[in-house]
């Protein structure tokens, strides 16, 4: 059913121009090898209506864009494409009857890069702080009346609705929308409208519409070779003869609001001779920003060339005094926050919240002027004893009691530490564990740690991974109120059949092309001829 609305995708040549059924409309394309238009007839029913944003308004007409894809979700498909279509209408309301003789439809991409003087603290919210914007992608689209140099009885739009259905095909490596201390990504798109000067005025009165912001969400870094998190991370160890351990860090690619999975195993080997003492987990967020060049001549001794910024956010903290001659066990699956409020043990009223942003991958790095990454930090913190008081013996029991009260995502039961897969995996780490190097002058507590990278996403790219919306589903919906569910006896046929029995009982509301006073006399006038603005040079 998409294709029969959008047509299916076909090579592009240099110069390209379709036109439908009705119309002699024609497209010109600023970037040929990147998009291709649509020529199969449709009505506004089959638009999603919840996609509607106006943009544009004056006292003779009103310009509103409806877009099947509000968020791109730059993926790779079934098929190995690495193409992801923008598509959706261009539609516009005549109010009173007017003369256009250019629309221009333009997506573009800009990088706002912030420059911060030498002379003060880098703050990206001062106001000496300087931007420079950059543009990273541009793709257009545009209409252009054949005859605009007199005034013609056909060339007027009459009142009534007319949509331009539109497509961009956008290149999979491009950078998403994002934001941090040091710049960020954007998207829009933006409408350029070019009336026919009137007789009176003989002045042209360009509109140009408000950037409509389009999200763009990386949520396939894996298939593009550019992630480094794909396995775990590891680290097996044999601390002073006392014990071994073993330290797991899982699904190190997350999106903001999924889990990281940690996995935490002692083994004791010298019975009372330690105590566990805590367990915490951290996350760094490293920033980067390089701009030198970026900067002309005068800007070297202005700014700052290169700059780093770096975050430590407490994701778990587990406070206890373990002795006890017996296996600990944690898994601990841990909850990714958009917003973190860090406190300063100092003053405990204080409060600063860390904003997590996803980490740029290797087309991002190479195209931006800033790098963000993360790593995680796992610590375990073990203290040596030598000697050992009845009385902490004693009040370790209470300890030990309320620590095992929480679940298997905190703390494993230990009946399940019995198991075959268990006890291999405690043979794996007693043969493969080595000694932990340590200086010469041994301190009795010492932290046992393991650093691992982790890829934070946004978290709009779990939805990505879902199957596309399409006109059909939007439609389908419209119809049966969110309540229909799919049965054996309901096909799409079906629904087909439905939906075309409706629009025979509904009066047309938006001609595709055409406009309504077009359609009656159109056998004896043709309406205006459109034509790529290239073949007019001709």
């Amino acid at each position: 059913m998409l294709n029969q609305i959008l047509g299916k995708q076909k090579s592009i040549p240099n110069l390209h121009s379709t036109s439908s059924q009705n119309s002699n409309l024609t497209i010109t394309n600023s970037n040929l090898s990147s998009i291709s238009s649509v020529g199969s007839i449709t009505d506004i029913e089959q638009i999603p209506s919840g996609s509607q944003f106006t943009i544009l308004t004056t006292s003779k007409f009103t310009l509103s864009l409806r877009l099947l894809d509000k968020i791109l979700y730059l993926r790779t498909d079934d098929s190995g494409s690495n193409i992801t279509p923008l598509r959706g209408y261009l539609c516009i309301e005549i109010k009173k009857p007017v003369r256009i003789s250019h629309i221009l439809l333009q997506l573009n991409g800009t990088l706002n890069v912030k420059f911060f003087p030498i002379n003060i603290a880098p703050d990206p919210n001062s106001s000496f702080v300087k931007n420079k914007f950059i543009s990273i992608f541009s793709q257009s689209r545009s209409w252009q009346y054949k005859q605009n140099d007199k005034v013609l009885d056909t060339d007027y739009f009459t009142i009534g609705s007319f949509a331009y259905p539109f497509q961009f095909l956008i290149p999979n490596d491009i950078p998403e929308t994002m934001s941090n201390v040091f710049g960020s990504t954007s998207y829009s798109i933006s409408v350029t409208v070019n009336p026919v000067a009137n007789s009176i005025t003989k002045i042209s009165q360009i509109k140009t519409t408000a950037p409509l912001p389009i999200q763009v969400v990386q949520c396939d870094t894996e298939s593009m070779g550019t992630s480094t998190t794909a396995s775990d991370a590891l680290s097996l160890g044999k601390w002073r003869n006392l014990l071994y351990y073993k330290i797991a860090v899982s699904n190190r690619q997350v999106a903001i609001g999924g889990y990281l999975k940690f996995y935490i195993k002692v083994l004791p080997i010298h019975s009372f001779g330690y105590i566990l003492k805590s367990l915490k987990i951290y996350l760094d967020q490293i920033t980067e920003y390089h701009v030198s060049d970026l900067f002309n001549e005068s800007e070297f001794k202005k700014y700052h060339a290169n700059l780093a910024h770096t975050e430590t956010i407490l994701l778990e903290e587990i406070n206890f005094d373990i002795i006890e001659n017996d296996i600990q066990c944690w898994e601990l699956d841990t909850f990714i926050k958009k917003v973190h409020i860090k406190h300063n043990v100092k003053d405990p009223k204080s409060r600063k919240e860390v904003i997590l942003v996803p980490t740029t991958n290797e087309i991002e790095n190479k195209i931006c002027h800033f790098r963000v990454s993360h790593k995680v930090r796992v610590s375990l913190s073990v203290e040596e004893i030598t000697q050992l008081d009845e009385n902490v013996i004693n009040d370790t029991s209470d300890i030990i009691s309320s620590f095992s009260m929480r679940t298997r995502s905190q703390s494993i039961d230990k009946s399940l530490l019995n198991t075959r897969a268990e006890k291999a995996d405690n043979a794996m780490i007693r043969k493969l564990a080595k000694l932990v190097m340590e200086p010469e002058l041994k301190k009795n507590k010492v932290e046992l740690v393991l650093e691992a990278e982790v890829e934070i996403l946004k978290g709009e790219s779990v939805d990505g991974k879902m199957p596309p919306p399409t006109y059909l589903d939007a439609q389908h919906q419209k119809n049966n109120d969110g309540k229909f569910n799919a049965t054996g006896s309901y096909s799409y046929d079906k629904f087909n059949q439905d939906v075309k029995k409706q629009k025979q009982k509904q009066k047309p509301q938006l001609n595709f092309i055409v406009p309504p006073a077009y359609e009656e006399i159109e056998e004896q006038l043709q309406p205006p001829p459109y034509l790529n603005s290239s073949l007019r040079n001709l």
